[in-house]
């Protein structure tokens, strides 16, 4: 038994420390550097990516999220108005990237009345907001409650 229990012990030791030499030989497999007159700050440098230096980097619009009442609709200046309760007025203008929606089905401009409640989505380029999509919200109709009367126990 103590014979098998040193013979154990002994394979393991062989194997750490054939572990520990394999990764000693692996550090010392770093690159060779060259022996030129060039300055080491130079190496640690990384080069610029060429997607990086090819384009300019060009700020994206903010994004903004607005929901509110229809209050007034320009087809020929392509802008809608909503009344926000917190927010107040806003003019919002359409192009034709603009995705009008009614819940998963496109839609388009005529489809969407004053008084309709809609959620727009829009970027901030500046001062001016550009609707990226409108989705017009449809009230569900309200089923009327039945009152059920207790039936006196006489």
């Amino acid at each position: 038994m103590r014979r098998t229990l040193v013979t154990i012990v002994c394979c393991l030791a062989v194997a750490g420390l054939a572990g520990v030499a394999g990764a000693a030989t692996n550090q010392n497999k770093a690159p060779v550097k060259s022996q030129s007159a060039k300055p080491e700050a130079s190496t640690t440098q990384k080069a610029p990516m060429k997607s990086q230096s090819a384009k300019p980097a060009v700020k994206k619009a903010k994004h903004e999220r607005l929901w509110g009442k229809v209050t007034a609709i320009d087809t020929k200046a392509m802008t809608i108005t909503i009344h926000n309760k917190k927010k107040g007025d806003h003019t919002v203008s359409l192009n034709s990237k603009t995705k009008l929606r009614e819940g998963k089905t496109d839609i388009k401009l005529d489809k969407i009345k004053v008084g309709s409640h809609v959620g727009i989505f829009y970027e901030l380029n500046g001062k001016s907001m550009v609707a990226t999509s409108v989705h017009l919200h449809v009230k569900k109709a309200k089923t009327p409650k039945t009152k059920t009367t207790a039936k006196s126990g006489r």
